[in-house]
């Protein structure tokens, strides 16, 4: 946990609207499961639950062991269930404010992103 100082707040800012979503859409996805379980046999049933015990390690791991700078990266690239749950955000299933929540968060990351990037710049 050294990692924690002040000097890394910027990076923390960055990792958090990935790690904000990722929570939300474990605990959203948890609930759906729960109220859905219809056993370890149903084969449908056990990959989605697979899924997303993988999500929460996965997401446990970027907060807790590696560089949270790379988290959004990490998790966006490993974690199926994350699309779904910002496809979900997006379509306003969940609400008109976090349909443009998530659309003003996809934008400015998928603007300000590469030209960060590119000019060499810290951006997950």
């Amino acid at each position: 946990f050294r990692y924690y100082t002040l000097n890394n707040v910027p990076n923390f800012v960055l990792a958090f609207p990935v790690l904000l979503v990722s929570f939300h859409g474990i605990k959203y996805h948890l609930k759906i499961e729960i109220k859905h379980f219809k056993g370890f046999f149903n084969l449908q049933s056990m990959f989605r639950f697979v899924l997303l015990v993988h999500w929460m390690i996965l997401t446990l791991i970027s907060v807790l062991v590696m560089n949270v700078q790379v988290s959004t990266r990490f998790l966006c690239a490993a974690c199926l269930p994350l699309h779904w749950y910002i496809g979900r955000l997006i379509s306003g299933k969940e609400g008109q404010k976090e349909q443009k929540v998530t659309i003003l968060w996809l934008a400015v990351y998928g603007i300000v992103g590469p030209i960060a990037h590119s000019n060499f710049l810290p951006w997950t």
